[in-house]
């Protein structure tokens, strides 16, 4: 127990325990508004790197193929696939990506939404 005009005695590590929830309990605080719009950036951003990384995939071994006269490729495990294939999937991925650009992030999050 305490005497009536002292504070009671906290260990420093519930102290800094305390501090640092605090800490993120301000960052929550800051963010909680615009969580629709993180999300969203999250969502167009992991879709941008799927389309970039396929694009890159299937340039790569369809390069790789014709330069060594293969009409076929193996871009994944045994998946096999014909030039023809290749160049379609590869010609939808950036235009995927390029379609994908009107929602990136200086699109998503406005100055104007902005509470600073």
């Amino acid at each position: 127990m305490c005497a009536p005009n002292q504070e009671p005695q906290v260990s420093e590590e519930a102290h800094m325990t305390a501090d640092r929830q605090g800490r993120w309990s301000a960052l929550a605080a800051l963010v909680r508004p615009h969580r629709l719009h993180l999300v969203g950036f999250g969502v167009v951003s992991a879709t941008g790197g799927l389309l970039e990384a396929t694009f890159l995939v299937l340039a790569t071994n369809g390069a790789v193929a014709l330069a060594e006269g293969a009409e076929t490729i193996n871009p994944v495990g045994s998946t096999e696939l014909a030039m023809t294939t290749v160049l379609a999937l590869s010609i939808a991925a950036v235009v995927g990506r390029t379609a994908r650009r009107p929602l990136s992030a200086d699109r998503l999050i406005q100055p104007d939404d902005l509470d600073l």
